[in-house]
């Protein structure tokens, strides 16, 4: 909440977790931007291009991990970022780039991954700034 601007990242799935947490976070947050919203990967990039130390990065990604993502977050944290990742497991390969690692374990009998842990997740961050 004390960032300048805090930047939500998530390719695929993870792009409408990304969108919901982005639009709680709205009301709490000087500026927001959900990186992946709108175009590829060259977009968020460009949307990252102004990323200051003073920034926030929030990166979700959840089995099969993308790399696109993961190559972001790097980017992030080597600009100084405060870097936050939502992820299953310490195994990530999103853990080793955080700060802070939220985990919301993505196991499900029949899909490869559930969304359901994330959304809790995300619900208990947004309440928490509320």
């Amino acid at each position: 909440a004390e960032a300048p601007c805090v930047y939500v990242l998530g390719f695929g799935l993870s792009a409408h977790l990304a969108a919901l947490l982005t639009l709680g976070l709205q009301p709490f947050c000087r500026q927001l931007v959900n990186v992946v919203e709108y175009g590829g990967t060259e977009v968020a990039a460009g949307r990252l291009m102004n990323l200051e130390r003073a920034d926030a990065l929030i990166a979700i990604s959840f089995p099969r991990y993308a790399a696109d993502a993961i190559h972001l977050t790097r980017y992030a944290r080597d600009r100084g970022a405060h870097i936050t990742a939502l992820t299953d497991s310490i195994a990530s390969p999103l853990a080793p780039l955080a700060d802070e690692l939220l985990i919301a374990q993505s196991a499900h009998p029949v899909l490869s991954s559930s969304n359901v842990a994330a959304l809790l997740v995300i619900e208990a961050l947004v309440t928490a700034l509320m």
